[in-house]
């Protein structure tokens, strides 16, 4: 759980480098897209490289697709279908949406599955250069600093509140920390997972992701993680701290925590 552009594409393929744990990407977002669209179904490769409908994971999936079924019904489908290709395997679902998670949480039977969150923040100035990128990328309009500093404030208090009303347990882990100090917080998460430390090897990832960020599908790239300093050098949220009290304060607590 977290916010898009955050390092969950990096954070799905550390982890399922690891034996026993297999990346399914956002499957809300597979979801709500299926919804928008009808068979046949135009849809980014799998990070396995085959398109979809070939896909020996999502194949039967998308065949048996029926967009009468809710949302928690297509969800348990996706479940049942992992245990049948992957039995005995921890299922990474990276989606970031806290509706969707409400509307999912009801769906897990404690007693038949385990749920582990692992709540991945980035330093708001980071995430906020990254958003900028991003926009100017796609050409779309970009809001500026005090309002992106305050929609990752409310975004993550209002998913971390949540955690809290529901008494979720869950592990927090930053960015910044994952990148600079990866075997440490692997080892970490690992902990948290109940399972023996690996040294990670993003190369042994096994992922059947659709939904993801360009990093998933370019083999060349998803070996090497490059952390962008470019934030570290303005000093415009410097300037504007009285204004920014609320996300410096909750991004201190959300580093202090990892």
């Amino acid at each position: 759980m977290g916010l898009g552009h955050s390092g969950s594409t990096f954070l799905q393929l550390l982890l399922s480098s690891h034996p026993s744990i297999i990346g399914f990407g956002e499957i809300a977002l597979l979801l709500k897209t299926l919804k928008n669209q009808s068979a046949p179904f135009d849809l980014p490769n799998c990070s396995c490289g085959k398109k979809p409908q070939q896909c020996e994971v999502w194949n039967k999936f998308l065949l048996d697709y029926n967009p009468n079924m809710t949302n928690k019904e297509l969800y348990l489908s996706i479940i049942k279908l992992f245990q049948v290709h992957f039995p005995g395997k921890i299922l990474i679902d990276s989606s970031k949406n806290l509706d969707s998670f409400k509307e999912y949480y009801s769906t897990y039977d404690k007693n038949l599955i385990d749920l582990k969150v692992i709540f991945l923040s980035r330093d708001f100035r980071g995430w906020i250069n990254s958003r900028k990128k991003n926009n100017k990328r796609k050409n779309r309009k970009d809001y500026g600093l005090l309002f992106n500093s305050y929609k990752w404030f409310y975004r993550n208090f209002r998913k971390l509140k949540f955690l809290k009303k529901i008494n979720q347990d869950f592990l927090s882990i930053n960015y910044e920390t994952l990148v600079f100090n990866t075997d440490q917080t692997f080892k970490k998460i690992l902990h948290y997972l109940e399972l023996d430390f690996m040294e990670p090897d993003l190369e042994k990832a096994c992922t059947h992701d659709i939904f993801g960020n360009r990093m998933k599908n370019d083999k060349k790239k998803n070996t090497k993680v490059y952390y962008d300093h470019k934030w570290m050098k303005e000093n415009n949220t410097v300037l504007l701290y009285p204004l920014l009290i609320p996300p410096y304060y909750l991004n201190k607590k959300l580093y202090s925590s990892d």
